[in-house]
């Protein structure tokens, strides 16, 4: 378990190789922990980290605003984390943040977040040997796969799809013809991020004021029902949505 000191504003959390990463967006700081335990280790700290993902080749990447609120510049990049060393891969110009999600062949997608003055909203798809290249793309030079109206968190699924969320609830993306279909409502509080640990697809709701966030858990298509039941516990989270 880390603690940090001070309040921090949560950006993302995910396991890769047997740690779990995680980061804020209020100093920017990347960290892990092995999940059997530990110190922490800091990798980077990247002004504006909003999400980070890795590749099927092990590789990170990350998306970040340094310009924060001010300007709308932002960038995925690949990162080392063993130097903390940073290549521009996309530049998501007049976007302020995005998510990233990985599938299973090593596609990267990134959704516009849909704030800001004329900002992305769709979601685009990037091949594995676009990901290699020296030259930073820009989003148009990806495979617009559907253009749900902005969002703010991804989440790929082998045996589904790409689930998509914004405040209104999540959407099922299906990767090969973009068609998307509403697969649960927004609970209340809404939801603050979605992770699959590969049996089902879970989230962490928030209130924006008490920050007091539930765990939930969102029933896949293939089941009954379409909408989040099961409260599990209380935990105490933060997250800057929209930087």
């Amino acid at each position: 378990v880390y603690t940090y000191s001070g309040v921090k504003f949560g950006a993302f959390v995910t396991v890769n190789g047997g740690r779990v990463y995680f980061g804020e967006s209020s100093d920017g700081t990347i960290r892990s922990v092995d999940l059997n335990g530990g110190s922490e280790t800091l990798h980077a700290t990247v002004p504006g980290i909003y999400d980070l993902e890795f590749s099927s080749l092990g590789e990170a990447f990350i998306s970040a605003n340094g310009g924060g609120f001010v300007d709308q510049m932002n960038e995925v990049r690949k990162l080392n984390l063993g130097t903390g060393a940073e290549t521009v891969i996309i530049n998501a110009t007049n976007d302020f943040s995005g998510p990233i999600d990985f599938d299973g062949a090593g596609n990267l997608y990134y959704a516009g977040s849909g704030f800001g003055t004329s900002p992305p909203t769709a979601i685009y798809r990037f091949s594995p040997g676009q990901l290699m290249g020296v030259t930073p793309l820009a989003l148009a030079d990806g495979s617009l796969l559907a253009d749900p109206g902005g969002s703010s968190h991804l989440e790929f699924v082998d045996s589904d799809g790409l689930y998509r969320h914004l405040f209104g609830g999540l959407t099922l993306v299906d990767t090969g013809d973009g068609s998307m279909r509403p697969v649960a409502g927004e609970p209340s509080p809404t939801l603050g991020a979605i992770a699959f640990n590969g049996q089902g697809l879970y989230g962490i709701s928030t209130d924006f004021g008490t920050n007091i966030s539930q765990f939930v858990f969102i029933p896949e298509p293939s089941s009954a029902g379409l909408f989040l039941i099961s409260f599990f516990a209380f935990v105490q989270h933060r997250r800057r949505c929209g930087t």
